[in-house]
């Protein structure tokens, strides 16, 4: 019922291009999410030759009957999200312009937690 939303499914994109950058590699992206409880879940990963896979999690509550009924929307809703990357080598993106002759080093994002009403 829409009151008791409960579901989930997954996205899956293989071999995702940047179409004006041929020099990149493709990527692959997975999406589950999931509704149950009054919640949305959503869990994410994005796995790339030459990049360590970059994570995405995320939850938001879903009240449809309460929206309905002019509580509030989702908009409204307090969405709460990690991004993380493991610690990954920068040496990849000289090849991909010849704007940078030298690049050493590696970038990490070991969490984004953002928490927005």
């Amino acid at each position: 019922t829409p009151a008791q939303l409960q579901g989930g499914g997954k996205i899956e994109a293989d071999a995702l291009k940047l179409t004006s950058a041929k020099e990149v590699p493709p990527g692959d992206f997975e999406l589950v999410f999931d509704v149950k409880d009054q919640r949305l879940a959503v869990n994410g990963e994005f796995i790339h030759p030459d990049i360590k896979p970059l994570s995405v999690q995320a939850s938001l509550p879903i009240r449809p009957k309460a929206w309905a009924a002019g509580e509030g929307n989702i908009s409204e809703a307090p969405l709460e999200a990690t991004v993380s990357l493991p610690n990954s080598s920068l040496a990849f993106v000289k090849g991909y312009t010849s704007a940078i002759e030298e690049i050493d080093g590696t970038a990490a994002w070991i969490g984004l937690r953002p928490t927005a009403s």
